[in-house]
């Protein structure tokens, strides 16, 4: 009864530019819900400085200020006050009017304002266009790159934020920009969002209390936070609670409310996948983390039905293990199901001492399978890598041409190990919409994986 192990599985290949402009204004290009005189509830009394070249100037000026409760009004599209970079770094963006995101009660922690909080992985809670960066994110990291000063108070901003995470730890330093950027996501705000900006002047990262448009270009890190303001590079952390009934200034868009502010909520894990909506077509598709575009994919979950039938043969043994299940790509792009499997062993046993024969036997059985694994998307489409698992293996019969009592042992204590060994990760389909047909060999097993897409 002695066989080969260690299967695996053979898979047969199967089937943006960036406006760049002075931050001064965006051209001919019109934002989206573009800004209009303030409403009676709005009011403007907060100045607004000269835009800061990326050349360090210093001045006793001290630039944009904000007295308590006071929260400044910033468009998509414009640069603010205290521009940090001097430079555009994002395209104007048009968004959905009917974009519905979920979101849960609380607030801010304390004083008479509140605002709803919508945590960081939210489908549809930020928007783009699919396969396109509507943020230069390496143009933002070159100038940082470029102009040390302005990358030390980037970095100290960020720091500022006590609850700052990211995979090199809760603190950055500018060495680590290179590494911290490639975390980040550039995508769209969808809603109007409570943050805490940063201009920049004499050295110096100079906070203010604001609310960016629905349409602002950001980039997020991975747990879901806005982290830097593609208009003229921002740096960005979670708002400050107002202690006093918040006071809006500068100039309101036409749809502005308090009442639809939203502060967006840091998570607890790391989010792989972002559910963005399209801000022109309004369907939901996925941007893995860290990307810019190139890799976005449809998000709906489908489901797939996967057929596997692999045999192990020997010079006195035959072992057929068949299988079926069913899974599901889900939004985030994980893999999820299961199925239902059978085995069968025809062989003969033999003495350990002399090999000589003692019994023939007839055995077959059934087993469970539990699917897992995660979908990538290339350039080539989604691209599965499915991880099977066994559980619950029996026996359903077997036959004896005499009765061994050392044979019998020997089958029932080796048939769970030969189902495990049965089993391999199936990598490299693409799963697209098509039926996937995959070759399965290994020093023992040989035979066939089929995928079928159900809906």
């Amino acid at each position: 009864m002695r066989r080969a192990s260690h299967p695996r599985i053979l898979v047969l290949a199967t089937t943006i530019g960036v406006i760049t402009a002075a931050c001064g204004g965006i051209g001919s290009n019109t934002p989206i819900a573009p800004s209009t005189t303030a409403t009676p509830a709005v009011t403007a009394t907060s100045v607004m400085p000269t835009t800061t070249s990326s050349t360090t100037t210093t001045t006793t000026d001290p630039g944009f200020t904000q007295v308590e409760g006071e929260i400044f009004l910033e468009a998509a599209g414009s640069e603010g006050p205290d521009s940090f970079t001097g430079e555009l770094f994002a395209e104007p963006a048009t968004t959905s009017t009917s974009t519905t995101v979920a979101t849960t009660p609380p607030a801010e922690p304390s004083g008479p304002a509140t605002v709803t909080a919508v945590a960081g992985d939210t489908p549809a809670l930020y928007g783009g266009s699919r396969d396109r960066a509507t943020c230069d994110k390496e143009g933002q990291l070159r100038f940082l790159d470029q102009n040390p000063d302005k990358a030390a108070a980037f970095v100290a901003a960020l720091n500022s934020d006590p609850n700052l995470m990211w995979s090199g730890g809760t603190s950055l330093a500018v060495a680590q920009l290179p590494d911290y950027w490639d975390e980040l996501t550039p995508m769209i705000l969808t809603r109007d969002t409570r943050v805490t900006n940063h201009g920049y002047r004499n050295g110096r990262p100079t906070p203010r209390q604001a609310v960016l448009q629905a349409g602002t270009a950001v980039l997020v890190d991975a747990y879901g936070v806005p982290r830097a303001r593609c208009e003229c590079g921002n740096p960005l952390i979670p708002p400050q609670p107002v202690q006093v009934t918040p006071v809006y200034t500068g100039t309101a868009w036409s749809d502005f409310s308090p009442d639809t502010i939203v502060v967006v909520s840091q998570t607890t894990v790391i989010i792989n996948v972002f559910v963005l909506i399209d801000i022109v077509t309004g369907e939901e598709f996925v941007r893995p983390a860290g990307s810019i575009g190139a890799v976005d994919a449809s998000s709906e979950a489908s489901v797939w039905q996967i057929d596997v039938d692999v045999v192990e043969t020997g010079d006195d043994y035959s072992m057929p293990v068949a299988w079926t299940g069913e899974f599901t790509i889900a939004d985030d792009l994980t893999i999820s199901g299961g199925g239902q499997g059978t085995w069968r062993f025809d062989g003969d046993c033999t003495t350990g001492d002399t090999g000589e024969w003692v019994a023939t036997v007839a055995s077959q059985g059934t087993f469970t399978i539990v699917l897992d694994g995660l979908v990538t998307t290339t350039e080539a489409g989604r691209v599965a890598s499915i991880v099977p698992s066994y559980g619950n293996v029996t026996i359903t019969s077997e036959t004896w041409t005499s009765s061994e009592p050392d044979c019998v042992q020997d089958l029932h204590d080796s048939v769970e190990s030969w189902v495990a060994e049965s089993l391999a990760p199936i990598e490299g389909v693409v799963v697209e919409s098509e039926d996937v047909f995959a070759i399965y060999e290994s020093e023992g097993f040989s035979g066939s994986v089929i995928l079928t897409p159900i809906s």
